[in-house]
């Protein structure tokens, strides 16, 4: 069986993170030194001090995204870190990605290699970001591929349909969900996911998905912390996945806070 790894080791995590951000740096660098030239002369038309007010604004803003990479590579060499650091950083994150899947072509890195790396780092930030969650506030999210796709008994939206036969994972991702009183959705794409979670309002959502569906995810449920898995294709994409249902068991024993149920 063919599998996707869930974490990149974070040796290569850190050193591609930090080329792609220092490339996307100096770019910014460059692009917004040009602007801020060809503006100067209107600006201090305006008042003489401008251009340097707005020069300073601009390179102060900058200047957040390396110190977001230190925050980054300090939270993923398992350096504890202020909960409001690790947010501004994972900020910074969401904000640079596009920029980060350019030059990550540029350099001939594939773009499931960059989301793969996106989700490990987020994952990184956003564990712990408010401590322990009661299971009942917490979303489970599963792509409706999991299911095997000669079953008859469709599970979109109703779990409870699930026979528990062995033959996919859900049954065993269902039995975990009870463990941990979690709620678990079993979704056909991004529109169904985003009106479930509107409606129910969870506090932290954990995914499964391939890498382009999570990284979407991610962002599009911002401020909503999300931490995603990958699935496991053995037949391809969207057919017949699996997960690693330890994984999913390990994150849920990290941030459920069963005390509180």
């Amino acid at each position: 069986m063919s599998t996707v790894s869930v974490q990149a080791p974070a040796a290569g995590r850190r050193r591609w993170l930090v080329i792609a951000c220092g490339a996307v740096f100096f770019l910014l660098l460059a692009v917004g030194g040009g602007v801020w030239y060809l503006m100067r002369p209107g600006l201090a038309a305006i008042h003489p001090q401008l251009p340097v007010a707005v020069g300073v604004a601009g390179l102060s803003g900058l200047l957040l995204l390396p110190a977001a990479v230190l925050a980054i590579v300090a939270g993923l060499a398992g350096v504890g870190l202020p909960v409001r650091l690790r947010l501004a950083a994972w900020r910074v994150l969401l904000w640079t990605f596009p920029l980060l899947v350019g030059v990550g072509r540029l350099i001939g890195t594939g773009k499931e290699e960059i989301e793969r790396s996106f989700i490990a780092v987020s994952n990184s930030l956003l564990r712990h970001r408010n401590g322990r969650i009661p299971g009942d506030r917490i979303m489970v999210m599963l792509p409706h591929c999991l299911q095997l796709g000669e079953c008859p008994h469709k599970i979109t939206q109703n779990p409870g349909n699930c026979r528990q036969c062995g033959q996919c994972d859900i049954g065993r991702l269902i039995s975990l969900a009870e463990t941990y009183r979690v709620n678990v959705q079993v979704v056909t794409g991004g529109t169904l996911a985003r009106r479930l979670i509107r409606q129910l309002r969870p506090l932290l959502v954990i995914a499964v998905a391939c890498e382009r569906d999570l990284s979407s995810g991610i962002k599009d449920v911002f401020p909503l912390p999300a931490l995603g898995i990958l699935n496991i294709r053995p037949q391809g994409p969207c057919l017949n996945t699996r997960v690693d249902v330890a994984a999913v068991e390990r994150l849920l024993e990290e941030v459920v806070d069963r005390g509180r149920e």
